[in-house]
């Protein structure tokens, strides 16, 4: 994404997050939290849009910017792909307020998409749901299993392989494997008897998904199915990511962006190959929001501390 010129992206009156088309109140709920909180976080008036099943609706939050006497107004899809839903909807959307509103200037800030922020805070999230754990299955025996929604689109679900890939990286888990809730395949019941197969013995299910509704009951109920084709097997669900912090600075970076104060990388995963390459201390992945990253992964979940699956690669 290239920045806007600074005369314009300095100017920029207002902020209008574009929340995931969710028909689950319980979900629409959490998008408003999560607009509040990246409120609290930016020094400019945020506001939370649907395009349907929740208010305030796109329209109704575009006038009331438009009454408040804002001429310059930055939409922010809260999606964690860019391939899909932002390439086939934004244009219409931008289209659609520049002809309701010509004097204003409109602007598309790039969605929350893929970042190192988001692995790590998946990787958090299935930390957290290794605590709940009431087994004493070996931590040699323990896989992850991301599940993405699923699409149409192969660049959406191949995101999800990719995502999964970086949180094998962190060498948090070397044993990392990805699904999918609906549209395509592996669901969730291939997904863990797949895990299954390879000799594990507890599974624990990420949903890579930003808030809660459709997509993660139904994660849950297929969770619930394996459960039952697996009764051996302990499967944990982790929490969905919602305002995870990960998650409200990457829409910070997005809007910093957007006025020229960061500068956008070709791929927000990338690392520093340098660092990959360092192994004492290091961990594959880094941080890139100055949080430490704890130093006792080789010792707990996954296959964390099976050093020959990690020596095979350094």
């Amino acid at each position: 994404m290239t920045s806007a010129p600074d005369s314009v992206a300095n100017a920029i009156d207002a902020l209008v997050l574009i929340g995931p088309d969710n028909p689950d109140p319980a979900g629409n709920a959490e998008c408003r939290e999560c607009a509040a909180a990246v409120a609290r976080r930016l020094d400019v008036p945020v506001y939370m849009g649907f395009r349907e099943y929740a208010t305030p609706t796109l329209t109704n939050v575009l006038e009331a910017c438009v009454q408040a006497g804002y001429q310059h107004i930055a939409f922010l899809p809260l999606l964690l792909d860019a391939a899909s839903h932002y390439q086939r909807d934004m244009p219409g959307i931008l289209a659609w307020a520049r002809q309701q509103w010509p004097f204003i200037v409109f602007h598309c800030i790039q969605p929350i998409g893929l970042h190192t922020r988001i692995v790590h805070a998946l990787a958090e999230r299935a930390d957290a749901a290794y605590t709940t754990s009431v087994t004493t299955v070996a931590d040699a025996a323990t896989a992850l299993l991301l599940v993405g929604c699923g699409s149409s689109v192969a660049d959406t679900n191949a995101n999800v392989c990719k995502v999964a890939r970086y949180l094998w990286e962190l060498e948090q888990y070397a044993w990392v494997e990805a699904a999918f809730q609906s549209v395509t395949q592996p669901d969730v019941v291939q997904g863990v008897t797949r895990c299954v197969r390879l000799g594990a013995r507890r599974v624990i299910i990420v949903p890579f998904v930003l808030f809660t509704g459709t997509a993660c009951n139904d994660i849950g109920r297929q969770a619930q199915v394996a459960q039952t084709q697996h009764p051996a097997v302990e499967i944990l669900v982790a929490r969905h990511l919602g305002q995870h912090p990960g998650v409200i600075e990457t829409v910070a970076q997005r809007y910093h962006e957007m006025l020229g104060a960061a500068t956008p990388k070709t791929c927000d995963l990338c690392v520093d190959q340098a660092q990959v390459n360092t192994h004492t201390h290091s961990h594959g992945l880094r941080p890139t929001c100055g949080q430490p990253h704890p130093h006792h992964y080789h010792q707990h979940h996954g296959f964390r501390g099976v050093h020959t699956l990690i020596e095979k690669r350094t």
